[in-house]
């Protein structure tokens, strides 16, 4: 049986797969102004302008990630075997970090039994199986955490110090890939001074850095801008709080909502206000002030507003973006089924949170800490689905441990109080987010299956043709042209 625990996940995404690739064209062919839309543009730039970005600003997008799409344009012409590959590449490293939670389970628990269910319920999260057919990069980061976890817990439990320069590595990656994990590495480095020696901390921070350091450097010696990664937090904030601001995204006047706009409508607007010519940091730090001097200026609309997305936050209503895993569970078959099976965000803040209040588990102040840090650092912008998915990771966590207090026969019924005023709060529909992006997500479908039509009917030129015309369009609406 315990073999299975893997092989059953694995057939099932292999299912949702083949059907994803036959009858699902938005996830192998994006529409215009989605992140993959953008990603293989920027992709094309690099392939153009070479690994530093000659001529180019500072990143003000996923570096590692856009490098990965521009080594697989290298290889791959064809758009939709790009995407697919694309796809595939990240759900076998999906179905390593199963394989992976199963092993951190078992670590923080000592239960076989509970680790075997707990790495079931995580393979069969919905949001990670509608994720995993998307060419994002957010099953990358969620699989990427749950590795990093296991490494550096390996190393507190069992002293296993080779998985320190392991731990730091993958920490490092998942930096460039979001930002909100990049406390992560001082929150690492204390626990271990506090439970090894120091020696051990500052090798951690400082090989954390490593996979960080390349990006800084290309942007002082390209951009001629000291920036970490990609200097984009501040219109990210401001987005999340102003006057107009909600909870989920609501588009600021002037900026458009996409990548590009982020960072070339933000900087337009940055120049303008400040009536001077600004580097891409003081553009950051330009949005950030404004971000301070509404909360200065507002304490008690910021609270309200925060209280708010906190509640939205913790909703099992769905807040969509790019793309909405409501209209697949309505139109692809192999998502119909969560349409009656209630296993999603608000069941995990129940058991989850419960979980950590009463079951059996190791390190539960490290973990907590993580959650905690990352969950402040999420509510400072505007709330996603895709942002709670790394949250997700540590509520699946929380709700392993109740499993495994569980099956050892540890239930009392003083659970049931925190579980029932958490389902309470998951399923409220007062704060449920009221979707609006139906209508996009129609119009997403129809643009792609358009030009799957295309590619069926007059073959893949067509398709690449009709591909680059609608990028340059996109390009030429900010004024922009391709390097290639």
């Amino acid at each position: 049986m315990k073999r299975l625990y893997l092989a059953i996940p694995v057939a099932y995404y292999v299912f949702v797969l083949i059907y994803t690739f036959n009858n699902i064209p938005e996830s192998v062919i994006p529409a215009v102004g989605t992140d993959p839309f953008v990603f293989d543009i920027l992709a094309g730039e690099v392939i153009a302008r070479g690994v530093m970005l000659k001529g180019f600003s500072a990143y003000f997008f996923t570096p590692y990630y856009v490098y990965f799409y521009s080594f697989l344009k290298l290889f791959i012409s064809d758009h939709i075997l790009l995407f697919k590959t694309i796809i595939i590449l990240q759900m076998l490293l999906f179905f390593l970090s199963i394989n992976i939670f199963y092993k951190l389970i078992k670590l923080l628990s000592n239960s076989g039994n509970g680790a075997l269910v707990s790495a079931l319920l995580y393979a069969f999260y919905p949001l990670n199986i509608f994720y995993s057919v998307l060419p994002l990069k957010d099953i990358a980061a969620v699989s990427l955490l749950i590795i990093y976890l296991y490494l550096f817990l390996s190393v507190l439990e069992n002293g296993k110090k080779s998985n320190i320069f392991l731990a730091a590595i993958i920490l490092g990656f998942l930096v460039t890939l979001r930002g909100s994990f990049l406390p992560f590495i001082l929150i690492g480095s204390i626990f271990l001074f506090l439970k090894m020696d120091i020696k051990k901390g500052v090798i951690f921070f400082v090989v954390a850095f490593l996979p960080i350091a390349p990006l800084t450097a290309r942007n002082v010696i390209v951009a001629k801008d000291f920036a970490l990664i990609y200097p984009v937090s501040g219109i990210h904030s401001y987005l999340g709080i102003n006057e107009y601001s909600q909870p989920h995204y609501v588009p600021v006047k002037g900026i458009r909502g996409d990548s590009f706009g982020h960072y070339f409508d933000a900087k337009k607007i940055a120049q303008y206000e400040s009536g001077k010519r600004l580097k891409d940091t003081e553009v950051n730090a330009f949005w950030k002030k404004k971000t301070r001097e509404y909360i200065y200026k507002n304490p008690l609309e910021f609270s309200k507003k925060i209280a708010m997305r906190f509640l939205v936050f913790l909703n099992d209503a769905e807040i969509s973006s790019n793309y909405s895993f409501q209209y697949f569970k309505s139109n692809y078959l192999p998502f119909k089924p969560f349409n009656y099976l209630k296993y999603g965000f608000g069941i995990l803040l129940a058991t989850g949170g419960t979980g950590f209040l009463f079951g059996s588990m190791k390190h539960r102040k490290f973990i907590l800490i993580q959650l905690l840090i990352l969950l402040t650092v999420t509510l400072m912008t505007y709330v996603t689905g895709r942002y709670r998915m790394p949250v997700a990771v540590f509520l699946l966590i929380g709700q392993s441990a109740l499993i495994c207090s569980f099956i050892e026969g540890k239930f009392t019924r003083i659970w049931i109080i925190p579980m029932v005023v958490l389902l309470v709060i998951g399923f409220n529909p007062y704060f449920a987010y009221k979707s609006t992006v139906a209508n996009n997500s129609i119009r997403k479908h129809v643009y792609t299956s358009k030009l799957i039509d295309i590619y069926k009917i007059r073959g893949g030129e067509a398709l690449e043709a009709q591909y680059k015309h609608d990028k340059n369009r996109f390009l030429e609406s900010y004024g922009l042209k391709s390097a290639r």
